[in-house]
């Protein structure tokens, strides 16, 4: 050796595993959104309420959301080991007897009833003297939307469903309106 030069060992390189990962910020960035947007289509929410609906009326037998039905709505909330499900839809009057015709499978299985002037659907009353032993009266939950009031106070039908837990529909025939409910727990 020279008197000059240092008795230092040779720079090694370092290994694979201890390098530093450069990842520029738009990978990162890209990664994130992907994974968002996995996330929401696993959750439903690029379905549409119209393939929801059809998807609630297929479970109980029902005839599928007609192509003309209009004001089409639906809301739902789960938690854990309850829900419920809120839907409405209008369409004409021949339309509407068309779907009660092709629902008949789901329809006949369950409890039903008429609605007329005489005997009606109505929300729970709110004192007792307003009580009429003739009608057929429901709770108005805090979780029904602004949308959904399946009163009936003329013609109409009401069915009580065999196919899944606690579903009713209401069929208000002057409206041609249908009011389908779920609730689950």
């Amino acid at each position: 050796m020279n008197a000059g030069q240092n008795n230092v060992p040779p720079i090694l390189k370092p290994p694979v595993w201890n390098r530093q990962i450069k990842i520029c910020s738009k990978c990162v960035l890209s990664l994130f959104v992907s994974l968002v947007l996995i996330a929401l289509y696993g959750a439903g929410c690029f379905d549409s309420n119209r393939t929801k609906i059809n998807e609630w009326l297929k479970f109980h037998q029902l005839a599928q959301l007609p192509q003309s039905a209009t004001n089409v709505m639906y809301h739902q909330w789960n938690g854990i080991f309850t829900g419920e499900t809120y839907i409405r839809f209008q369409m004409p009057s021949n339309d509407l007897a068309m779907f009660i015709t092709n629902s008949l499978g789901g329809l006949s299985q369950g409890k039903s009833d008429i609605f007329t002037p005489k005997h009606q659907h109505l929300p729970f009353p709110k004192n007792n003297s307003e009580w009429d032993m003739h009608n057929d009266y429901f709770g108005v939950s805090r979780m029904f939307p602004d949308w959904f009031n399946p009163s009936i106070t003329n013609r109409g039908r009401g069915y009580i469903l065999d196919r899944g837990p606690n579903s009713e529909v209401y069929i208000n025939e002057e409206t041609s309106t249908v009011y389908l409910r779920s609730i689950k727990g």
